[in-house]
């Protein structure tokens, strides 16, 4: 088997383009959050939403991640870690 290396921003704009074929909006978003906030409680993967923030407005959980791949939402619900994000 040989792979292919293919550049992130080629990635990305080839997914755009057919996606908007199909008729289906991409999305971009920073990736720096999406670890942190909660999809299932719809947050926004942004500062605001984050762990340090969190913890400056006296929320709880601090860090919702349980362990490697699992992550809980604000009223306890158990998620995969990656689906998590990807939402």
């Amino acid at each position: 088997q040989n792979f292919i290396g293919i550049p992130h921003k080629v990635m990305i704009d080839m997914i755009q383009y057919k996606a908007n074929l199909a008729g289906i909006s991409v999305i971009r978003t920073n990736e720096g959050y999406t670890s942190q906030t909660s999809a299932l409680d719809h947050e926004k993967p942004c500062w605001e939403n984050g762990s340090q923030s969190r913890k400056s407005q006296g929320k709880t959980p601090i860090n919702r991640r349980i362990h490697r791949g699992l992550f809980q939402s604000n009223n306890g619900r158990l998620v995969n870690a990656d689906i998590n994000g990807a939402l």
